[in-house]
Protein backbone atom coordinates (compact mmCIF):
# COMPACT_ATOMS: atom_id res chain seq x y z
CA UNK A 1 0.00 0.00 0.00
CA UNK A 2 3.21 2.18 0.23
CA UNK A 3 2.81 3.02 -3.68
CA UNK A 4 -0.69 4.22 -3.25
CA UNK A 5 -0.16 6.60 -0.19
CA UNK A 6 3.00 8.22 -2.01
CA UNK A 7 0.85 8.77 -5.54
CA UNK A 8 -1.94 9.75 -3.43
CA UNK A 9 -0.45 12.59 -1.26
CA UNK A 10 1.26 14.02 -4.10
CA UNK A 11 -2.38 14.91 -5.56
CA UNK A 12 -3.38 15.90 -1.88
CA UNK A 13 -0.74 18.36 -1.67
CA UNK A 14 -1.96 19.61 -5.44
CA UNK A 15 -4.91 19.81 -4.04
CA UNK A 16 -6.96 17.50 -4.48
CA UNK A 17 -9.56 15.54 -2.18
CA UNK A 18 -7.65 11.92 -1.57
CA UNK A 19 -8.91 8.88 0.06
CA UNK A 20 -7.11 5.73 -0.18
CA UNK A 21 -8.85 2.13 0.53
CA UNK A 22 -7.14 -1.36 1.01
CA UNK A 23 -9.76 -3.67 0.85
CA UNK A 24 -8.16 -6.47 2.05
CA UNK A 25 -7.97 -4.31 5.69
CA UNK A 26 -11.52 -2.89 5.75
CA UNK A 27 -14.87 -2.01 3.87
CA UNK A 28 -14.89 0.23 1.51
CA UNK A 29 -17.93 2.54 0.77
CA UNK A 30 -18.16 1.63 -2.77
CA UNK A 31 -21.63 3.35 -3.29
CA UNK A 32 -19.89 6.59 -1.77
CA UNK A 33 -16.97 6.44 -4.25
CA UNK A 34 -19.86 6.18 -7.45
CA UNK A 35 -18.98 9.93 -7.14
CA UNK A 36 -15.40 9.99 -7.50
CA UNK A 37 -14.00 11.93 -10.95
CA UNK A 38 -10.97 9.42 -10.76
CA UNK A 39 -10.74 5.84 -9.26
CA UNK A 40 -7.10 4.79 -9.18
CA UNK A 41 -6.62 0.74 -8.86
CA UNK A 42 -2.97 -0.72 -7.63
CA UNK A 43 -2.72 -4.50 -9.06
CA UNK A 44 -0.64 -6.82 -8.04
CA UNK A 45 -0.99 -10.19 -10.02
CA UNK A 46 -2.77 -11.97 -7.49
CA UNK A 47 -5.20 -8.85 -7.25
CA UNK A 48 -5.63 -7.81 -10.71
CA UNK A 49 -8.86 -9.58 -11.36
CA UNK A 50 -10.33 -8.12 -8.27
CA UNK A 51 -8.96 -5.10 -9.92
CA UNK A 52 -10.51 -5.32 -12.84
CA UNK A 53 -13.86 -6.11 -11.67
CA UNK A 54 -13.91 -3.06 -9.83
CA UNK A 55 -12.79 -1.01 -12.79
CA UNK A 56 -15.50 -2.61 -15.12
CA UNK A 57 -18.22 -1.74 -12.33
CA UNK A 58 -16.84 1.83 -11.88
CA UNK A 59 -17.02 1.97 -15.85
CA UNK A 60 -20.76 0.92 -15.74
CA UNK A 61 -22.14 2.64 -12.89
CA UNK A 62 -20.49 5.93 -12.77
CA UNK A 63 -18.76 8.73 -14.25
CA UNK A 64 -14.95 8.26 -12.69
CA UNK A 65 -12.02 8.12 -15.12
CA UNK A 66 -10.02 4.54 -14.06
CA UNK A 67 -6.57 4.74 -14.18
CA UNK A 68 -4.65 1.34 -13.41
CA UNK A 69 -1.47 0.98 -12.02
CA UNK A 70 0.61 -1.20 -10.20
CA UNK A 71 3.42 -4.76 -10.55
CA UNK A 72 0.48 -6.37 -12.47
CA UNK A 73 -0.53 -3.99 -14.96
CA UNK A 74 3.16 -2.97 -15.40
CA UNK A 75 4.03 -6.26 -16.87
CA UNK A 76 0.57 -6.40 -18.98
CA UNK A 77 -0.41 -3.07 -19.47
CA UNK A 78 -2.66 -3.93 -22.74
CA UNK A 79 -4.36 -6.59 -20.61
CA UNK A 80 -5.29 -3.86 -18.07
CA UNK A 81 -5.93 -0.98 -20.60
CA UNK A 82 -9.07 -3.14 -21.53
CA UNK A 83 -10.70 -2.15 -17.96
CA UNK A 84 -9.56 1.29 -17.70
CA UNK A 85 -9.26 4.41 -19.19
CA UNK A 86 -5.32 4.81 -18.72
CA UNK A 87 -2.52 2.34 -17.39
CA UNK A 88 0.40 4.09 -15.94
CA UNK A 89 3.12 1.33 -16.19
CA UNK A 90 6.47 1.66 -13.73
CA UNK A 91 6.60 4.22 -10.84
CA UNK A 92 3.99 6.73 -11.26
CA UNK A 93 5.62 9.74 -8.55
CA UNK A 94 6.81 11.58 -11.95
CA UNK A 95 3.32 11.04 -14.09
CA UNK A 96 0.39 10.94 -11.33
CA UNK A 97 -0.97 14.53 -11.25
CA UNK A 98 -0.30 15.35 -14.95
CA UNK A 99 -2.78 11.95 -15.83
CA UNK A 100 -4.84 12.92 -12.93
CA UNK A 101 -5.13 16.39 -14.23
CA UNK A 102 -5.68 15.36 -18.00
CA UNK A 103 -1.86 16.25 -19.27
CA UNK A 104 -1.11 13.22 -19.97
CA UNK A 105 -3.87 11.45 -21.93
CA UNK A 106 -2.04 8.59 -23.32
CA UNK A 107 -4.15 4.83 -23.08
CA UNK A 108 -0.80 3.66 -22.04
CA UNK A 109 1.12 5.54 -19.85
CA UNK A 110 5.37 4.78 -19.18
CA UNK A 111 6.39 6.56 -16.16
CA UNK A 112 10.06 6.94 -15.73
CA UNK A 113 12.03 5.83 -12.29
CA UNK A 114 12.59 8.34 -10.19
CA UNK A 115 16.41 8.18 -9.74
CA UNK A 116 16.99 10.27 -6.41
CA UNK A 117 14.33 8.24 -3.69
CA UNK A 118 14.96 10.62 -1.18
CA UNK A 119 13.25 13.24 -2.82
CA UNK A 120 10.32 11.33 -3.05
CA UNK A 121 7.61 12.54 -0.31
CA UNK A 122 6.98 9.37 2.17
CA UNK A 123 3.35 7.75 2.59
CA UNK A 124 0.80 9.96 3.50
CA UNK A 125 -1.16 7.60 6.13
CA UNK A 126 -3.30 10.74 6.97
CA UNK A 127 -5.81 9.65 3.35
CA UNK A 128 -5.57 5.70 4.27
CA UNK A 129 -9.58 5.22 5.71
CA UNK A 130 -9.24 1.56 6.33
CA UNK A 131 -7.62 0.18 9.43
CA UNK A 132 -3.74 0.02 9.45
CA UNK A 133 -1.54 -1.02 12.27
CA UNK A 134 1.93 -0.75 11.00
CA UNK A 135 3.51 1.38 8.15
CA UNK A 136 6.02 0.22 5.18
CA UNK A 137 9.58 1.66 5.56
CA UNK A 138 11.11 1.18 1.55
CA UNK A 139 14.87 1.74 2.04
CA UNK A 140 15.65 0.64 -1.71
CA UNK A 141 13.76 -0.30 -4.98
CA UNK A 142 14.52 -3.41 -7.18
CA UNK A 143 16.92 -5.47 -6.84
CA UNK A 144 20.78 -5.75 -7.55
CA UNK A 145 20.31 -8.96 -8.93
CA UNK A 146 18.13 -10.13 -12.61
CA UNK A 147 16.68 -13.38 -11.70
CA UNK A 148 14.78 -14.31 -14.68
CA UNK A 149 11.49 -15.57 -12.48
CA UNK A 150 11.29 -12.19 -10.37
CA UNK A 151 9.46 -9.35 -11.50
CA UNK A 152 10.94 -7.34 -9.02
CA UNK A 153 14.20 -6.35 -11.00
CA UNK A 154 11.94 -5.46 -13.97
CA UNK A 155 9.32 -3.24 -12.11
CA UNK A 156 12.06 -1.34 -10.48
CA UNK A 157 14.83 -0.90 -12.60
CA UNK A 158 17.58 -0.08 -12.21
CA UNK A 159 18.28 -0.75 -8.01
CA UNK A 160 18.63 2.15 -5.90
CA UNK A 161 18.52 3.07 -2.44
CA UNK A 162 17.52 5.97 0.02
CA UNK A 163 20.07 7.22 2.13
CA UNK A 164 19.78 6.35 5.64
CA UNK A 165 19.46 9.70 6.95
CA UNK A 166 16.05 9.83 4.93
CA UNK A 167 15.19 5.73 6.06
CA UNK A 168 15.66 7.53 10.07
CA UNK A 169 13.46 10.54 9.29
CA UNK A 170 10.89 8.31 7.73
CA UNK A 171 10.93 6.22 11.00
CA UNK A 172 11.03 9.28 13.55
CA UNK A 173 8.15 10.88 11.48
CA UNK A 174 5.97 7.11 12.04
CA UNK A 175 7.12 7.84 15.61
CA UNK A 176 5.95 10.99 16.01
CA UNK A 177 2.48 9.62 13.79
Amino acid sequence: ITGPLILGGILKKAGHQVEVYEELNGSVPYKKLMDADVLCLYTMTCSAPRAYELADLFHKNSHARVLIGGMHASALPEEAARHADQVIVGEGESVILDVVEGRLTDKIIRAPCPKDLDALPFPDYSILKTPCKSANVMSTRGCPFCCSFCTTSRMFHPYRQRSIDSVIEELRYYKRL
